[in-house]
Formats: structure tokens, sequence, C-alpha cells
């Protein structure tokens, strides 16, 4: 930037100072109203100090120029150290957001992992009982079905028993009957055969 037009002004503690800016000095006026801070009397010597002398002028432009150039060269590095800063800031938020996407698909694979094994050992679980209780209502069927051959059994068993017994019974009855009768019948036998020999004299003399 340079320095093309000097501004005459007063500055805050009272001294005439000149201030050097780049606006158009064609379009530039100074005004000496009550506003501006010139005195009509101290118009002079700040022509003087305007008109001061070419090496002190360009001492002061050069000055400026120098002044301006550092100034925009600070800004510049500052501008650089700003975006630098602000492109370190984007990367490290970007390797955040990937840090936390890898964290949450890791944790959503875990936790798909976790909810497999769940469902795997859960079903392993219901097979298992499901295993048990087929097994146990096959064990009750064969108790049960033992059992009831078992008394099946030892009914048959009372019964052919008892019917050994009714058999056995009936054929003592049966014998006693027949014993009864052969004895009543030797009985009725011994009886006649006594009754003819006592209705015969002859033959009791024989015997006698």
């Amino acid at each position: 930037y340079l320095v093309e037009h000097p501004v005459p002004g007063i500055s805050d503690d009272g001294e005439y100072v000149v201030k050097y800016i780049k606006p158009n000095p064609n379009k530039t006026k100074v005004t000496m109203d009550d506003k501006s801070g010139i005195d009509k009397d101290n118009l002079q010597d700040l022509m003087d100090m305007m008109m001061g002398g070419k090496a002190a002028e360009k001492t002061t432009d050069s000055a400026a120029d120098t002044q301006s150039l550092q100034e925009q060269k600070a800004k510049e590095e500052q501008q650089k150290k700003e975006e630098e800063a602000s492109r370190e800031k984007e990367e490290e938020e970007r390797k955040e957001r990937e840090k936390a996407e890898e964290e949450a698909a890791s944790k959503a694979e875990e936790s798909k992992k976790k909810a497999a094994e769940e469902a795997e050992k859960k079903a392993a679980e219901e097979a298992e009982k499901k295993a048990a209780e087929e097994a146990e209502k096959k064990a009750a069927e064969e108790a049960e079905k033992k059992a009831a051959e078992e008394a099946e059994k030892k009914a048959a068993e009372e019964a052919e028993k008892k019917a050994a017994e009714e058999a056995e019974r009936k054929a003592a009855e049966e014998a006693e009957k027949k014993a009864a009768e052969e004895a009543e019948k030797k009985a009725a036998e011994e009886a006649e055969k006594k009754a003819a020999e006592e209705e015969s004299p002859g033959g009791t003399e024989e015997q006698e």
C-alpha cells in the first residue's frame, strides 16, 4: 500500500499530527469548523508540518510503507496460521468422527454378535429342555407300560393260581364224592350180602 495523502489533525493529547491515508486527494477536503479541531491561528504551523521537507516526507512514507508491508505480512502469517489451525482442527474432528463411527460400528457388531450368541444359547436351552421333556415323557410312558404289563402279568398269575386252586378243590370234591359213593355202594353191598345171609338158615348152619 502507498500512502499518498497527508491529512493534518490534532491527537487526543492535543498535539498537531499528520496522518497519511490512501483516499483520492482530489476528493478529500479539509474543513476548519469547530468539529475538525483545527484552529485558524495554527493553520500555518500545520502547513509547515505538511511541507516540512522532502526527506522527512520520504522517510515517513517509507516507514509507513514498511510498517504497512509488515502489518500485511503479519496479517497474512496470522491468516495462514489460522487456516493451518483450522485445517488441523478439521482433521482432528474428522479423525474423531471416524473413530466414533468405528467405535459405533464395533459396538453394533459386538451387540449383534452378542444377540446372536444369546439367541443360539436360548435355542440350545430350549432344545435341551424339549429333549429332557421328551425323555421324561418317554420314561413315564415306559414306566406306565411296564407297570401295566406287571399288573397284567400279576393278574394273569393270580387268575391262573385261582383257577388251579379251584380245579384242585373241585378235583378234591369230586374225589371225596366218588369215595363217598364208593363207600356207600360198598356199604350197601355189604348190607345186602349180610341180609341175604341172614335170610338163608342153611347157609348159616353150614357156616357153623
